[in-house]
C-alpha cells in the first residue's frame, strides 16, 4: 500500500484498534520507514579521466543511517569510443582502511544514468559522518560524469526497536476490538523524529572533479576571493546544521578559507575534510539564505581548491 492520509477527526475517544483509520495510521507508520530517503548529495559537475587505472574522482559525507540501510549513488554519464568506463563507489567510515563497494559499467558514448547500491557492514561511522568515494577508469579514450546523486534507499522496517531508536511494527498494534495502547501512541509519536535523525538532509551540496588542475576546476583560486556562492533553502525555526568542506592544494600554497551563511562563519586554515556544527536560523521570512565560500592564499604558492561542500541538517539532541 501507499502512504494514505487521514483526517485528524477519525481519531477520537472510543476508537478501537482493529478500525480503519487506525488501521491507516498504523500503515503509514510503516511506509513512512519505506519511503524515506532525503538527498546526501545531489549536484552538477564536471569530471572526466582518461586513466587505465582508478583514480579517486569526488567524495562526500554520508551521514547518520544507523539503520545500515543500502546507500545509492546515481550518475549521469558517458564515455568515448565505445570504450568501457568502470565507476567504483566506495563507503567507508575509517578513511578506506576497510570498504564497502559496487561498481557499475557503461559503453555509451550517449548521457545515461547508472546506479549502485552499497550496503555498509560497518556500524562505526554514524555519529560521526562516513565518507564515500567514486573512482573512475576507462579502458581507451575518456570518461566523463556530469552529474551525481545519493540517498539512503528505505526499506520495510523489522519489527522491534531498531539501532536507530525507531519502532517497527507489527499487527498487534491494532488488535479487534481492543483499545488503542497509549505506549503505542507514544512509539507513533517517536517514530518521525527517529526516522529523521537518522536519514538527515543535505541542504546544500556542491562536488567537484579532485583531479581537476586550477584550469579546469570550478572552485579555485591562486590569490584570494570568493570560490562559490550557494543558496541555504529557508528552513523551520532554530536547528542544529553539520557544515562540512574539503579543501585540496597544489604546491606549497597555506589556505585561509570561510564558510560564509547569513550572518555565520566557518574557518578553517587545513586541508582535507573540515567539519563544524552550529545552531542557526536559517528562515528569514520566506527567503533561503545566502551563502559563499572565499579562500586565501596566506603564504607559500600554488592553488587552492573547494573539492565538496555539504550543509547537513544535524540531528538535534
Amino acid at each position: 500500500m501507499a502512504y494514505a492520509p487521514i483526517e485528524p477527526g477519525d481519531l477520537g475517544a472510543g476508537t478501537k484498534g482493529n478500525s480503519a483509520a487506525w488501521r491507516t495510521l498504523i500503515d503509514n507508520h510503516g511506509e513512512l520507514y519505506g519511503m524515506y530517503g532525503p538527498p546526501i548529495v545531489d549536484s552538477n559537475v564536471y569530471v572526466t579521466t582518461a586513466s587505465a587505472s582508478y583514480v579517486t574522482v569526488l567524495e562526500w559525507l554520508v551521514p547518520q543511517n544507523e539503520d545500515e540501510l543500502d546507500v545509492r549513488v546515481s550518475v549521469g554519464w558517458y564515455v568515448t569510443g565505445g570504450n568501457t568506463a568502470t565507476l567504483s563507489a566506495d563507503l567507508t567510515d575509517d578513511n578506506y582502511v576497510s570498504v564497502d563497494n559496487a561498481t557499475t559499467t557503461t559503453t555509451s558514448g550517449a548521457y545515461t544514468v547508472s546506479q549502485v547500491d552499497i550496503t555498509p557492514s560497518n556500524s562505526a561511522g554514524s555519529a560521526t559522518p562516513r565518507k564515500l568515494r567514486l573512482q573512475l577508469k576507462v579502458t581507451a579514450g575518456d570518461a566523463y560524469i556530469l552529474s551525481v546523486a545519493c540517498h539512503i534507499v528505505p526499506a520495510t522496517a523489522a519489527t522491534g526497536t531498531l539501532a536507530s531508536g525507531f519502532e517497527g511494527h507489527h499487527t498487534g498494534w491494532y488488535s479487534a476490538d481492543q483499545p488503542v495502547p497509549s505506549e503505542v501512541c507514544s512509539r507513533l509519536m517517536d517514530a518521525p523524529p527517529k526516522l529523521a535523525s537518522d536519514r538527515p538532509v543535505t541542504l546544500v551540496s556542491l562536488l567537484d572533479d579532485i583531479t581537476a588542475t586550477s584550469s579546469r576546476a570550478r572552485h579555485t583560486t591562486a590569490t584570494s576571493g570568493v570560490i562559490a556562492v550557494f543558496r541555504v533553502p529557508a528552513d523551520t525555526g532554530l536547528r542544529t546544521y553539520r557544515i562540512a568542506y574539503r579543501i585540496d592544494r597544489d604546491g606549497t600554497a597555506t589556505p585561509a578559507v570561510v564558510v560564509h551563511i547569513g550572518a555565520y562563519q566557518f574557518t578553517s586554515t587545513s586541508t582535507g575534510w573540515t567539519q563544524h556544527t552550529q545552531s542557526m536560523a536559517t528562515n528569514f521570512g520566506s527567503e533561503s539564505v545566502t551563502g559563499y565560500v572565499t579562500a586565501a592564499v596566506t603564504s607559500g604558492t600554488g592553488n587552492l581548491f573547494l573539492r565538496g561542500l555539504q550543509v547537513i541538517r544535524e540531528p538535534d539532541a
